[in-house]
């Protein structure tokens, strides 16, 4: 088969397969259709191209990669959510994966959410008045909690609001320091 290269990011290749595999894995796991219109893979396009730039951060840097056993309870409550091993498999293929693209991808997701927040996570606090203020706009009334018992997971959500501007204002400032290249035929 041949394939052709939809994007580089410095010297990293994304062929049109990888694109295509990516939003069949997405669309796998969201229980959807795979849809490979101009947007979507646009779309995936920039998420790969975000990934490639993490990637690079992590050869720099070293960063330990997961042992490939560590994705094992992912997949096995993928596969329960399935009549049987048939089934599952049958899913996988009516997508054009096998267990190994879901495997990867997984432990992709993985390292990458330990990677964030080993680097955007340290220091990010959260004030007791923010927490007030949060509560009082989105959850009092709401849900019967009180401020005491919601508190845990509104300082988590604020807590990853800011883990997530601190990983896109890197991944900008990374990304006017990168060569990235997308071939328009890949597009169309």
């Amino acid at each position: 088969m041949i394939d052709r290269i939809a994007i580089t990011v410095d010297r990293l290749v994304i062929t049109e397969s990888e694109l295509r595999r990516q939003i069949s894995l997405t669309a796998f796991l969201n229980g959807k259709p795979a849809e490979f219109s101009s947007k979507t893979r646009r779309d995936m396009a920039e998420k790969l191209i975000e990934q490639a730039l993490i990637r690079n951060e992590m050869k720099l840097t070293r960063y330990p990669q997961p042992e490939a056993y560590e994705a094992d309870e992912s997949v096995e409550q993928i596969r329960r959510q399935y009549k049987g091993e048939g089934e599952y498999l049958e899913a996988l293929r009516q997508f054009t994966l096998d267990e190994r693209d879901l495997r990867a991808y997984l432990l992709w997701r993985m390292t990458l959410l330990r990677f964030t927040n080993s680097r955007f996570r340290a220091g990010l606090q959260v004030a007791p008045a923010e927490i007030e203020a949060y509560y009082k706009k989105n959850v009092e009334g709401k849900s019967g909690l009180t401020l005491d018992e919601a508190r845990p997971q509104i300082e988590e959500a604020l807590v990853g609001e800011r883990l997530n501007q601190a990983l896109y204002a890197w991944l900008d400032e990374v990304r006017t320091r990168t060569r990235v290249e997308t071939r328009e035929e890949s597009f169309k």
